[in-house]
C-alpha cells in the first residue's frame, strides 16, 4: 500500500523561484594591487585611488607601489626593479662623469647636484661633454705614470716646479736590499749580502749608543745615519749648536755639551730630515717629538747653553712636521728669554760682558758663540713673519768660523775655529745674513705706524740690504766657494729657500 502524501498546488507559470526570503548575492570584486598598509596589516584593500577606504579610516598615507591600477604585484615588483636599475646606472654614469672631468667641471657639477632635484637632468647636462668618451684623456694618463702624482693638485705642482717637487723614482730590489728595508732571503735561498757601509760625517757617530740617552727603540746605526744627513744638510743652515762638541759629548756620553733633551730635539729634527731618504725614521720623528716636549716642561726654567740649543731644534722640529700652535710660539718666548738671561744676545758691549767672555774655556767659548747666533738666526727668521721687536744687540762672541781680524781688537776673543768640512763657510754666511734681516727689521718695526709717504723713504735702505747676500761672495774665501759648490751639493737649496722666504 503506497503512503500517503499531501498534494502540492501546481508552479505558478514563468519558471522556478528562489526559497523565501533569499535573494542572489553579488560577487564582491577583489581589487588586483593592495596598498602598502593593507598588506603590511594583511587585511583587505579596495584598491581605490588615491586613497583606498581602510587608510581613509585610519588617517594613514596610502601608497601603492605602482601607479597602474590595473597592475598586479608582479609587474608592479617587475616596473619598481627596472626604475632602479635605471637609478643606478644614472649614478654610476655621474660618478664616471666626475672621476674623467677637469677640476672645474667637478666643481660645476657639485653645484648643480646641490642646486638641482632631479639626478637626471643634470646628468643630461654632462653627459654629451664629459660623460660620452670612455678614453682616458692626456692629463689623466700622464697622473697614471707619475707615482708622486696622486691629485691634480700634486700634478700640476710637478709640471710647473720640477726643480721644487721632482719626479721620485721608483726604488729597485738591489737599492732596497742595500738600504736593509728588505729582510729575509734571496729567491735563490741564499741570505742577503750585508748592507754597504754607510760613510758618516764623522767617523765618531759608529761608536754611538744611543741606549743611553733614550728608551725609544731606534738603532743605533739608523741613529747614527739620521744625525749625520742632519749635520750636512740642515745644520750649517740652523747652526743651533757646534756639531764637534756635541758629537763628541754624544758619543763619549759627556753631560757638557749634550743632554737628552738636546738629543731628543735634534733627533727630531734629523729623523724628519732623513725621512726623505729611508722611510724608516718617519715613526721615530714623532716619538723624539714628545719625548723632546715632555723634557721641555720638565728644563725650561734651567739656564744653560744646552738647553737653549734644545729649545731652537724643538721650535724648528715642531715648525716642521705642522704642530704651529701655541705650544710653538711658547718655546719661542722661552729660547728668547733663556737667551737675554744668560746673556748670549741683548746684551749691550760693556767692559763687564768682556770680562765674562775672559772667565769662559775655549770649550765653552766655541759652544756659547754657536748657540748665541743659531739662537739669534732662529730669532731673527722668526721676526720675518711675526710681529716681534727687533734684536738692538747682536750677539758679543766671534762669529763661528769667521776670520778673527774681523773682530775688534781685544784679547777677549780667541781665534775663530775652523769649521768642519761638511759645514764649510755656510753657517759663517748665515750669521752675517741674520745680521742684515735684523738691520732691516729695526727700521721696519719703527716705521710700522708711519704714513706712507714716511715709509717710502726707507725703499732706498731696504733695497740696499737686500741685496747685500748677492754679494756674500766677498765675505768667503775662493777656496771656501769651490768647497761650497763641489763638496757641500745638498747645502744651497735650503739655503736658497731660507733667503728667499726672508
Amino acid at each position: 500500500m503506497l503512503p500517503s502524501f499531501r498534494p502540492l498546488a501546481p508552479a505558478p507559470p514563468g519558471g522556478p523561484l528562489e526559497p523565501s526570503g533569499s535573494e542572489p548575492r553579488k560577487r564582491k570584486k577583489k581589487a588586483r594591487l593592495a596598498c602598502n598598509h593593507c598588506r603590511v596589516k594583511r587585511v583587505g584593500c579596495d584598491g581605490a585611488r588615491p586613497d583606498c577606504a581602510r587608510c581613509l579610516r585610519s588617517r594613514v598615507p596610502c601608497v601603492y607601489i605602482s601607479d597602474d591600477a590595473d597592475a598586479t604585484p608582479t609587474m608592479a615588483l617587475k616596473s619598481e626593479l627596472e626604475s632602479l636599475q635605471r637609478r643606478l646606472q644614472e649614478h654610476a654614469d655621474l660618478l664616471e662623469s666626475i672621476r674623467s672631468a677637469p677640476d672645474d667641471e667637478v666643481l660645476a657639477i657639485v653645484h648643480r647636484l646641490r642646486s638641482a632635484e632631479d639626478l637626471s637632468v643634470v646628468l643630461s647636462a654632462y653627459q654629451g661633454r664629459i660623460g660620452g668618451s670612455s678614453q682616458a684623456s692626456e692629463h689623466a694618463l700622464a697622473r697614471a705614470v707619475m707615482p708622486s702624482a696622486e691629485t691634480a693638485i700634486d700634478f700640476e705642482l710637478v709640471m710647473l716646479h720640477p726643480t721644487a717637487f721632482p719626479v721620485p723614482v721608483p726604488p729597485s730590489p738591489s737599492s732596497m736590499a742595500s738600504a736593509g728595508l728588505m729582510g729575509g732571503s734571496s729567491p735563490s735561498g741564499t741570505p742577503m749580502s750585508p748592507p754597504e757601509p754607510y760613510t758618516y760625517c764623522d767617523p765618531r757617530l759608529e761608536l754611538l749608543a744611543v741606549s743611553y740617552w733614550t728608551r725609544i727603540p731606534i738603532d743605533s746605526r739608523l741613529a747614527a745615519r739620521a744625525i749625520s744627513h742632519f749635520l750636512e744638510t740642515d745644520h750649517p743652515v740652523l747652526g743651533f749648536f757646534d756639531a764637534h762638541l756635541f758629537l763628541r759629548d754624544l758619543v763619549e756620553q759627556g753631560l757638557g755639551f749634550c743632554s737628552s733633551f738636546l738629543f731628543h730635539a735634534v733627533m727630531s729634527l734629523a729623523c724628519q730630515s732623513y725621512s726623505t731618504v729611508e722611510l724608516r725614521v718617519a715613526p721615530f720623528a714623532t716619538a723624539f717629538t714628545e719625548e723632546a716636549i715632555k723634557l721641555w716642561h720638565a728644563e725650561r726654567l734651567t739656564d744653560s747653553a744646552t738647553t737653549l740649543a734644545a729649545l731652537n731644534c724643538l721650535s724648528v722640529a715642531t715648525g716642521w712636521n705642522a704642530r704651529n700652535q701655541p705650544g710653538n710660539h711658547e718655546l719661542v718666548g722661552d729660547a728668547s728669554a733663556m737667551a737675554t738671561r744668560i746673556q748670549l744676545f741683548h746684551v749691550p758691549p760693556t767692559d763687564a760682558s768682556i770680562d765674562h767672555l775672559r772667565d769662559l774655556s775655549e770649550d765653552e767659548m766655541r759652544d756659547q758663540a754657536h748657540v748665541a747666533w743659531g739662537s739669534y738666526g732662529c730669532q731673527s727668521f722668526l721676526a720675518s713673519f711675526f710681529p716681534k721687536p727687533s734684536i738692538r744687540y747682536p750677539p758679543r762672541f766671534p762669529i763661528p768660523g769667521d776670520n778673527p781680524d774681523l773682530f775688534a781688537a781685544s784679547d777677549a776673543f780667541e781665534p775663530a775655529h775652523q769649521a768642519p768640512n761638511y759645514i764649510g763657510q755656510t753657517c759663517t754666511a748665515m750669521c752675517k745674513f741674520w745680521t742684515i734681516v735684523q738691520e732691516i727689521l729695526a727700521v721696519c718695526n719703527t716705521e710700522d705706524d708711519a704714513p706712507p709717504s714716511r715709509r717710502e723713504g726707507h725703499v732706498v735702505f731696504c733695497r740696499s740690504k737686500i741685496s747685500a747676500p748677492t754679494s756674500m761672495g766677498r765675505y768667503t774665501p775662493h777656496l771656501a766657494q769651490q768647497q761650497f759648490q763641489q763638496r757641500l751639493p745638498r747645502i744651497p737649496l735650503p739655503v736658497h729657500i731660507t733667503v728667499t722666504l726672508i
